[in-house]
């Protein structure tokens, strides 16, 4: 197999039928670094698209992209596969005689001593400050050396890292330790003592920024251009929480969601990241100003965290929830929310209709029903939005991000407008 540093390649040919408005399809996978452009797949008389490839003896994980990252695909011919962490599902590839063991990929990604770390260009020598003010340009963190203003508000990341449990050293967290992400609204630095700020917690916290070459090639959400373009959001404190290689871990539901037990990961937000993120700037620390964010799995924790801690988390935006995952146990988010019934916090939930599992629109009109059947109000403490044509990605996530938005900061009305009824759709 092995011929001095050269292992034998084997030949794998690779086979999909998209959707029929497809015009191109790629393969991409873990070993070309899910580069959405890898290998251009060339289309046959059938309308199917093919590739063939050479692999070293191994286990690959891979998807089908299409229309330049419009949607990716797993293999429906192929019978393995585990979850992407995104919602989602990896196929895996068998290349030679390599033993497929499932459960090493289904186990927690984490290991002890990883770190989630950002390195920004330009820092001057011996940066006094903790917080770094950085700013993305040509798909790299730079520092920024322009003074935030009135109509300029400032990204920050943190010099240090941060970890859970506080308490033990750096290497024997059980959350993989990693610095935040800080945006400060236009007039921040310049606001007496007594202004502060409502603050909303976003997972996937390098993927919200204006980094267009994140995101398998959709770009990030651009929340701090958001910000400063859009005069309708009042001005907010926003803080993300970078994933690690353990997102799957981190964001799942766990052993027993019923229980509505915090996970590592939510308790690292509580008892780490908001009591730092309280002391250092000027926020509003009530459930009422404090908010979650986050999109597939991220909209899971989000709303799986609005219960597990009530009396932190007054709002909750949930975008393209991962509502078909289960638990250990096989159990789901909906329910939660058949046992425990309306939480404690206000909700806006959307979804697409198109791309994996057509973004997941059955299962979120399922939950967005019995919310309101449990005592969620429409217009007043609760949204349902569905955007249709829209697919499971950022770039859709980015067009509709002022939804929810402007839901968490809106004034609590007293009664349901009497025209909201059902979900709201995009024209």
């Amino acid at each position: 197999m092995v011929s001095g540093a050269t292992k034998q390649k084997f030949d794998v040919k690779l086979t999909f039928s998209p959707p029929r408005d497809a015009t191109t399809v790629t393969l991409t996978g873990d070993y070309w670094k899910w580069d959405p452009g890898a290998i251009t797949m060339q289309k046959q008389s059938d309308g199917s698209f093919s590739a063939t490839v050479s692999l070293p003896e191994g286990i690959y994980l891979y998807k089908f992209v299409v229309n330049g990252g419009e949607q990716w695909f797993e293999d429906p011919k192929n019978p393995h596969y585990v979850p992407d962490g995104y919602g989602g599902r990896n196929s895996v590839l068998i290349v030679g005689n390599a033993k497929y063991d499932p459960g090493k990929f289904m186990a927690p990604q984490h290991k002890v001593g990883e770190r989630v770390t950002f390195s920004v260009e330009g820092v001057p020598p011996k940066f006094p400050k903790k917080w770094i003010p950085v700013k993305f340009h040509g798909g790299k963190l730079v520092f920024d050396d322009a003074a935030p203003s009135d109509r300029r508000g400032q990204l920050l990341l943190s010099k240090g890292r941060f970890w859970y449990p506080p308490n033990v050293s750096e290497t024997s967290a059980t959350i993989a330790p990693r610095p935040l992400f800080v945006y400060l609204p236009p007039g921040y630095s310049k606001a007496g003592a007594r202004l502060r700020y409502p603050v909303v917690y976003l997972h996937d916290g390098q993927n919200v920024w204006d980094d267009e070459s994140c995101c398998f090639g959709h770009g990030g959400w651009r929340l701090n251009r958001l910000m400063e373009e859009n005069t309708t959001i009042p001005r907010a404190i926003l803080v993300g929480i970078p994933n690690s290689s353990a997102r799957r871990t981190e964001y799942g539901i766990g052993e027993d969601i019923l229980a509505l037990q915090p996970s590592d990961y939510l308790k690292f937000l509580v008892e780490v990241v908001k009591p730092a993120i309280d002391r250092e700037f000027k926020t509003r620390p009530e459930p009422a100003y404090t908010s979650l964010m986050g999109s597939s799995m991220g909209g899971m924790i989000s709303i799986y965290g609005g219960y597990a801690y009530p009396d932190v988390f007054g709002n909750v935006a949930a975008l393209s929830t991962s509502f078909w995952i289960p638990d250990a146990k096989g159990q789901k988010l909906i329910d939660v929310l058949r046992m425990h019934g309306r939480g404690r916090f206000r909700l806006y939930i959307d979804s697409g209709t198109e791309g994996i599992q057509n973004d997941g629109v059955a299962e979120t009109r399922e939950f967005a029903e019995l919310a309101r059947q449990k005592g969620w109000r429409e217009g007043v403490d609760f949204e349902h939005f569905e955007d249709i044509g829209a697919a499971h990605n950022e770039a859709a996530w980015r067009k509709r991000v002022w939804r929810p938005m402007q839901f968490i900061f809106q004034p609590v009305a007293e009664k349901a407008s009497p025209s909201a009824t059902g979900a709201k759709r995009a024209k």
